[in-house]
C-alpha cells in the first residue's frame, strides 16, 4: 500500500491505504523551497515560475516521477497553505495520541 491521498504514478497497481480499507488515512512526504518572509515578491514570483517551469516539462516530470515522486507545480501560497494544514492535522494526531515532547 502507498499511503498518499492517490496512487503514486509509479506503483499505479498498489492500493492506497484508504483504498485498502482505512477511510481518510493520508501521510505523505513533501519537498518544497522556502525561503525568509522578507524575500522579494519579484523574486519569489521569478523562482516559482522557473520551478513551475521545470515541473510542467517532459524532462522534469519524467525525472521527478522515476524517482516515485509527483510533481505538483503550483503559486506560492499553495505551500503556505500546504504547510499551515500539516500543522494542524499533524498537531491533531499528537493531541489524539497523547504524545508529549521529553
Amino acid at each position: 500500500m502507498t499511503s498518499g491521498k492517490s496512487r503514486a504514478s509509479v506503483l499505479s497497481d498498489v492500493p492506497t491505504v484508504a483504498e485498502a480499507g482505512i477511510a481518510g488515512y493520508e501521510a505523505s512526504l513533501w519537498v518544497s523551497l522556502v525561503m525568509p518572509s522578507a524575500t522579494s515578491p519579484a523574486i519569489i514570483a521569478r523562482l516559482n515560475r522557473e520551478v513551475n517551469d521545470i515541473l510542467n516539462s517532459a524532462e522534469g516530470k519524467e525525472a521527478l516521477v522515476a524517482q516515485g515522486l509527483e510533481p505538483e507545480p503550483g503559486p506560492p501560497g499553495a505551500v503556505t497553505e500546504r504547510i499551515r494544514s500539516d500543522i494542524e492535522k499533524w498537531r491533531g494526531v499528537v493531541a489524539k495520541a497523547g504524545i508529549k515532547a521529553e
